[in-house]
């Protein structure tokens, strides 16, 4: 019985990871001023416009830097991306080796419908799996190391989860010590957009979050700072105002489960190299902490595939 469970659950093709081609193209921060590598308390050291004629690229939601250097993102059309960073000291100057795959469903089978593959958010556990949310039919799922095999993962408020605004899922995860978090880009009915859950990821305990971003502004990711901060990213895209987003260094209370009132780092917006920011990353070096955002273009040809790198001045 054992042997044919185990046949029967074979993942597609397509969810095994395959080369594709991407070029890269170094971006200045300010294209009218390219001496230009301040912004708030960031540093710039070296962007990309990323391109692909692999139709699946783009949609970067959701990333995180893997043990090994590389980063990994999953996309809105329900892709894995891992990109190989090319870094000449602290500049981020290209990318190496980039491998794309799909997302298996419950059953091994990739994801098809947007309703069921729009990934929002990726973080990583401590035993090397992936957990990804996904904002429409909102829900979390972990995927294991290796063979990226998917199990439903419980929500500590499903309530909260099934109530939210249709297109404004969950949108960011970030594991903060101890504790999850889980951000919306708006508020379900009661007010809340955020869930901080103690005692681990099966834990039922939470609180609930009314995180409040720029006025205009939704959180598109998060990620731990250290084990009790989490920077937010929030992006706005405005016909009026233009595009933007926003960097903020939160406190976390884990007593209370609750956070503290946030910090604004960095205000990103014209003239500067953006577009519609939706994710973050962090990676420490000894004492310094360099961070990652990244564009997600919609798969459109009037937006950009971006990844920007910066370093965290100390505070």
């Amino acid at each position: 019985m054992a042997a044919l469970a185990l046949a029967a659950y074979r993942m597609a093709p397509e969810t095994e990871p395959a080369p594709i081609a991407v070029t890269a193209r170094a971006i200045a921060l300010d294209p009218n001023d390219p001496a230009h590598d301040r912004v708030g308390a960031l540093r710039y050291l070296g962007g990309l416009e990323l391109a692909s004629r692999d139709r699946r690229f783009g949609g970067i939601s959701g990333m995180r830097l893997l043990a090994d250097g590389r980063l990994q993102a999953v996309t809105e059309e329900g892709s894995w991306i891992t990109l190989t960073l090319a870094e000449n000291g602290d500049k981020l100057v290209g990318v190496g080796p980039v491998t794309i795959a799909a997302m298996a469903d419950l059953t091994g089978r990739r994801l098809k419908s947007r309703f069921e593959s729009l990934a929002s958010g990726l973080e990583l556990d401590t035993d090397g799996s992936r957990v990804v949310t996904f904002q429409r039919n909102p829900r979390v799922w972990r995927f294991d190391p290796d063979e990226g095999r998917p199990r439903a993962r419980a929500f500590p408020d499903p309530d909260w989860l099934q109530h939210l605004p249709p297109a404004g899922g969950v949108s960011a995860i970030a594991r903060v010590g101890a504790l999850w978090l889980f951000l919306a880009e708006d508020a379900g009915p009661n007010g809340w957009n955020g869930i901080l859950q103690g005692g681990g990821a099966l834990s039922t305990t939470y609180g609930r979050i009314a995180y409040k971003p720029p006025e205009g502004f939704q959180p598109t990711d998060a990620a731990a700072l250290d084990d009790t901060h989490v920077l937010v990213l929030s992006r706005r895209i405005s016909p009026t105002m233009g595009v933007a987003a926003s960097l903020a260094l939160v406190p976390v209370d884990a007593a209370h489960l609750a956070l503290g009132k946030p910090r604004q780092i960095a205000m990103l917006g014209w003239p500067l190299s953006i577009d519609n920011m939706e994710a973050v990353a962090v990676r420490h070096s000894g004492d310094r902490t360099f961070v990652y955002i990244a564009s997600d273009d919609n798969f459109s040809p009037l937006q950009r595939t971006l990844l920007l790198k910066f370093e965290l001045l100390p505070r």
